[in-house]
């Protein structure tokens, strides 16, 4: 297991991350009927992104990084770190993408109207965006719990 991987991969993920911040923010300002549910969303991408960059710090800790390195239990964990952090990628990438999507609406006098429509649309999807996005974020707290123990 390569701890380079792990910060590289959390690094890419903050990028990411950012993104969707960013994008819903920009929706919670615009729409006044959604904008709570939007606000809690983004609150939720940046809780996640916090402890994205808590990953990428103690991966760069020489400690950590001869746990990785090990071949027992220790280095278990850091594979499935990565992995998680590759399943977070995939999820992350799925909310950019329709963040995107919604945002790219250019109808002049309709395009609230339509992007909130669209918002309420992709509401299944977004919910369940949304619980993995808690998911990943509560795993990877769960792993940063582990190194202080």
């Amino acid at each position: 297991m390569d701890p380079l991987s792990i910060t590289a991969a959390a690094i890419g993920l903050t990028t990411f991350c950012g993104q969707a911040i960013k994008i819903l923010l920009k929706f919670a300002g615009e729409s006044s009927s959604v904008d709570l549910t939007i606000k809690s969303f983004s609150d939720k991408v940046a809780n996640l992104n916090r402890v994205l960059k808590s990953i990428t710090a103690s991966s760069k800790d020489q400690s950590i990084l001869s746990l990785a390195a090990g071949t027992g239990h220790e280095a278990q964990h850091w594979r499935d770190v990565l992995k998680c952090l590759g399943d977070c990628r995939s999820c992350i990438a799925r909310l950019v993408n329709i963040l995107e999507k919604l945002e790219s609406d250019d109808g002049n006098i309709f395009k609230r109207a339509r992007r909130q429509l669209r918002l309420s649309i992709e509401s299944g999807e977004m919910a369940v965006l949304r619980r993995q996005i808690l998911s990943f974020t509560q795993t990877m707290q769960i792993s940063l719990q582990m190194l202080l123990l």
